[in-house]
């Protein structure tokens, strides 16, 4: 689940649950919301929330916003702006220094009639489906506050103004008072809404932007909150994370952004009046499922899986916490095995079991150094965990000396349940990543799909090559891939290749093309009936069967052989596979 906000640009026409609804589409996820409807006919600043960061919504919805409005003097109608029926007439159309005084005098704060066609609710209904029943309620008039209101422009019965003002203030009935104290009538026909709090009109994003770079739009969860910021100490974090209250001197404001000592937004504080912040809505109570989960094979997914259980029992976050890099690569660097998974498959892998959270850090020296205790306690300061859950295998802290058990006994002092997972066994051997590794590097790819629980796959973007295939007749896409990927054996493969969500039988090729000199060992694909140009995109490869080993040729013709023979037994594998 993605957490954060997009400072959407609401076209005019969509209604703020349509644009809801579009983002639910466009990430797959339930967890919206808006801040600050805007109405059908409006255009501008509409913050979108998701995931987590839902529950923030009420601090953005208390922001002053801005708005750039049209009147035109001379008819008043029932919903306040052009869409609706003309209810009264004038023929007055005031001087340009009568609006210019009369705009002056809303500066401030004053009491506003909201309109019958509004969200608010009188009775359990909402106002705007009573008037299309054509029934008028009183309405009794709110605060509102105007700071600042300019004219930009007035040409014949049509003035262009800017205005800026408090949540709850109806732009529609500003136009239509507008009207009353210029002593004619008004309506608003046209509204830009420029501002939201700290989202500006400049920097908000259209539909189509999102839906062409969906995770470059999504802004952190804490950019739309301006409130005062404060770091808390490890364990001042690990209180505020557990709802007790901490110590903080010298606070001066009601509420306050709070960060762990790592900088990490962990929620709001609410001092109380009492110099003592206290959770506000803070993020805790998620389940966790820690490991370093290379492969995300089989045993891997019973400890995943059960975090996603537990957490959709408790109506919290499925959290999965893991590092960048392999342990191994600070710990003894030329035993640093190479990834099963890219950290790009990995992300889309949990993404596809339903993980809410991935919180994925480089491990360091200082984590290296860390004691067992330690490290519970940073990992208890930063999520405050209803559960966590682990493999009989893991480790943690100092040279290893953390283990399930030693887990289980300092969360049950910590009030945290955490649940050690049995191992999976596929036919007598027990399901790990060092398994497979020797599985994919030998080759036996069925094997190693079978512990995987589905093929091994490697994804990476299309370069150029020699140009060899082409000549060849054999055109072949040339992968480009990070440098610790792991690879199977040399040598020749059935596989499917999916480009752009469409899956292609293909042959791939490992190895060093040993018919040629000065060759590097490389990954090549040859898409069966396949035509196009695929230079730079991205391009996933499902292993399904090792065909043959590599083998150097005397000249190219006997290559040229060999590869047409390859194809017709890959063609011939396709035949009798079914997915």
């Amino acid at each position: 689940m993605i957490t954060g906000i997009i400072n959407l640009l609401k076209p005019p026409g969509m209604t703020s649950h349509d644009a809801v609804s579009f983002v639910r589409r466009t990430y797959g996820q339930k967890q919206v919301g808006h801040a600050g409807t805007l109405d059908p006919a409006a255009a501008g600043v509409l913050p979108i929330f998701l995931g987590k960061a839902t529950r923030l919504v009420e601090y953005l919805a208390d922001d002053d916003k801005q708005y750039r409005a049209e009147l035109c003097f001379g008819q008043e109608t029932d919903s306040g702006d052009y869409t609706g029926i003309v209810t009264r007439i004038s023929d007055k159309i005031p001087p340009e220094e009568e609006v210019r005084q009369v705009l002056h005098s809303f500066l401030g704060e004053s009491q506003q009639i909201p309109p019958m066609h509004s969200a608010i609710k009188i009775g359990g209904q909402k106002l705007y489906e009573l008037a299309r029943q054509g029934i008028v309620l009183e309405r009794k008039p709110r605060p509102v506050t105007i700071h600042a209101i300019a004219l930009l422009h007035m040409e014949g019965n049509r003035i262009l103004f800017d205005v800026s003002c408090s949540k709850g203030t109806y732009i529609r009935s500003l136009c239509s008072d507008i009207g009353v104290r210029c002593g004619s009538a008004a309506t608003m026909t046209f509204l830009l809404r420029t501002a939201v709090g700290c989202f500006d009109i400049a920097k908000a994003v259209s539909l189509e932007e999102i839906a062409a770079a969906p995770e470059q739009a999504v802004l952190p969860a804490d950019s739309a909150i301006g409130l005062p910021a404060i770091t808390l100490s490890d364990k001042d974090t690990a209180r505020f994370l557990t709802g007790q209250k901490v110590y903080v001197p010298g606070v001066t404001h009601k509420k306050c952004k709070i960060y762990s000592s790592d900088q990490i937004f962990i929620g709001i504080g609410s001092t109380g009046g009492e110099m003592r912040m206290e959770p506000d809505g803070s993020f805790s109570g998620v389940s966790i499922a820690l490991g370093t989960f290379d492969g995300v094979h089989l045993g891997h997914q019973k400890v995943i899986g059960r975090a996603v259980e537990l957490a959709k029992q408790s109506g919290r976050e499925s959290v999965v916490f893991t590092f960048e890099n392999h342990p191994l690569s600070i710990l003894n660097p030329q035993y640093c095995p190479p990834l099963i998974t890219s950290l790009a498959l990995k992300e889309q892998l949990l993404a596809d079991m339903k993980v809410d959270i991935l919180y994925r850090v480089p491990f360091t020296n200082d984590l290296l150094h860390l004691s067992p205790q330690q490290f519970v306690h940073k990992l208890l300061s930063l999520f405050s965990p209803a559960h966590i859950i682990v493999g009989p295998n893991y480790s943690f802290g100092y040279r290893g000396l953390g283990t399930p058990e030693l887990l289980e006994q300092m969360g049950k002092a910590a009030g945290v349940a955490v649940e050690i997972q049995d191992a999976v066994y596929i036919a007598g051997n027990m399901v790990s990543s060092t398994s497979i590794r020797e599985y994919i590097t030998s080759g036996d790819l069925d094997q190693a799909g079978n512990l995987l629980g589905r093929p091994f796959s490697l994804s990476g973007k299309v370069i150029h090559g020699d140009g060899r295939g082409r000549t060849l007749g054999f055109p072949t896409a040339n992968i480009q891939l990070p440098g610790n990927q792991l690879l199977p054996a040399d040598g020749v493969y059935a596989a499917y290749a999916l480009i752009s969500s469409q899956r292609w039988k293909a042959l791939v090729n490992i190895g060093n093309n040993p018919t040629f000199s000065n060759q590097v060992r490389r990954v090549e694909v040859f898409i069966l009936d396949f035509q196009g140009d695929l230079y730079d995109q991205e391009i996933s490869v499902e292993f399904c069967k090792r065909l043959r080993g590599e083998v150097a040729f005397a000249n190219v013709q006997d290559l040229k052989a060999r590869i047409t023979q390859d194809v017709l037994e890959g063609r011939e594998y396709f035949k009798h596979r079914y997915f």
